[in-house]
């Protein structure tokens, strides 16, 4: 027999308050799903299930995103902290990523194109 599926009454009363603060304070998903008592599948459940949890959540990676940007500001103004930690926290956390110009899909600048034109006889036409 299947285990039934988790519903938002498995959460504790005031887990809408839990995402809030844990989002406040920086926290991540894995940090959220601690505080909240579950684990992936039931968060995989619930994400999928409940819009109303969507939506807390959603609120919450934004509200840790704020305070890990505003971290950053008071390290680039004031410095006392690891610049290298922040970035990679940032690209690891929120997909952030450095600037690729004139990249091609797969990341790699694009190669230049030759074309080669022969006509029927086999002989190249002439270069202006």
């Amino acid at each position: 027999m299947a285990r039934p599926r988790t519903t938002l009454a498995k959460l504790p009363d005031d887990w809408q308050e839990i995402c809030k603060r844990v989002g406040s304070e920086g926290g991540s998903a894995v940090e959220l799903r601690a505080e909240l008592g579950i684990g992936r599948s039931a968060w995989d459940t619930l994400q999928t299930d409940s819009p109303e949890f969507q939506a807390a959540v959603k609120s919450a990676e934004d509200a840790s995103n704020v305070w890990w940007e505003q971290l950053g500001r008071k390290l680039a103004a004031n410095g006392g902290g690891n610049s290298a930690v922040w970035i990679f926290n940032m690209k690891n956390r929120f997909n952030w990523r450095d600037k690729q110009d004139d990249a091609g899909e797969d990341g790699d600048a694009p190669s230049p194109v030759k074309i080669e034109v022969t006509v029927k006889d086999g002989r190249k036409p002439d270069a202006d």
